[in-house]
């Protein structure tokens, strides 16, 4: 979801409908999952993996 949202918040200025598709589908998933949501500030950052 907060891909979606991001995709509307760029797209918006530039792509209006592509905007409105992406925060549409973005609130019907919330709807669909309300446990989806996830706070990404508190998660450690990703750490590669190296061979």
């Amino acid at each position: 979801m907060a891909t979606l949202e991001a995709a509307a918040g760029v797209a918006n200025g530039v792509l209006p409908h592509l905007a409105g598709w992406a925060g549409r589908t973005a609130e019907l998933l919330r709807r669909r999952w309300p446990d989806a949501d996830r706070e990404f500030g508190g998660l450690p950052p990703y750490t590669p993996r190296r061979r």
